[in-house]
């Protein structure tokens, strides 16, 4: 407090400028009382109890980062709802984006997260005892198709098909089955293994043999032969195989004597 010339003089008691004072002081302590008994938030830091709302009617609004000198990160809000963060520093890119309209999330940015529209895991992926994978093919109206999970050698060469499985279906509800095979086309039914809907499978287009049709010892019938006690003629199916073991006599060589 500094003391004018009449007091330093004498001509005013020094008491009266110390009554001014604390006179002023009890103002500024009442003001400050008041401020901080008043609904408002203080740019050195506070704490809201209510809503911060913010009108986009007009124009986007954001919340902004800085560094003092240049925009960092801003969290934005559209009219129509739509949520975002967009990176001010690289030309306001989208890391993010809610549409309330079509109820989508979308991710901008490299994430560790696996994307709807295709996305390369680096890693291992796994389901657990009750995890299921599930792939819908296009309805047979609309040609052939072939969906499963194929094979390349590299990942710049995800477009090349080195061998895969997967199930076939024909256009217009035409043949359907299941594959495994090699090469760029895993799906042919003359180069890969195939199993149809029936339980039959072929392997390179041959029909592979099941023991579906395994038999066991069968008598076989003869005719215009003479069977020999204890070693009848019997067949057995294994596969395509068919043994038979057994003797006759009295064979004359051009006949026909069992089938």
């Amino acid at each position: 407090m500094a003391l004018r010339r009449d007091v330093k003089e004498g001509n005013i008691k020094i008491e009266n400028y110390i009554s001014e004072f604390e006179v002023l002081k009890k103002q500024i302590d009442e003001l400050q009382r008041k401020l901080n008994t008043m609904d408002v938030v203080k740019k050195s830091g506070d704490t809201m109890s209510g809503d911060l709302k913010l009108d986009t009617d007009i124009a986007l609004k954001r919340l902004t980062s800085t560094d003092g000198n240049k925009d960092l990160i801003s969290l934005a809000f559209a009219k129509n709802g739509t949520f975002f963060l967009e990176d001010r520093i690289n030309s306001n890119f989208n890391v993010f984006v809610y549409s309330p309209d079509k109820k989508e999330f979308i991710v901008g940015a490299n994430t560790n997260l696996v994307k709807k529209t295709g996305d390369i895991i680096t890693g291992l992926l796994r389901f657990n005892s009750l995890g299921q994978m599930l792939m819908a093919q296009p309805d047979s109206a609309t040609g052939p198709s072939a969906r499963g999970l194929h094979y390349a050698d590299k990942d710049t060469d995800g477009s090349v098909n080195r061998g895969g499985i997967g199930r076939f279906k024909g256009a217009n509800n035409g043949e359907e089955y299941l594959y495994m095979g090699f090469g760029t086309n895993p799906w042919d039914s003359q180069s890969g293994l195939i199993v149809r809907p029936d339980g039959s499978a072929t392997l390179k287009g041959k029909k592979i043999a099941t023991a579906d049709n395994d038999t066991g010892w069968i008598k076989l019938p003869t005719t215009g032969v003479e069977n020999i006690p204890d070693r009848i003629l019997k067949y057995k199916r294994s596969g395509d195989q068919i043994t038979v073991i057994g003797s006759v006599k009295y064979l004359a060589s051009t006949t026909v004597f069992a089938t």
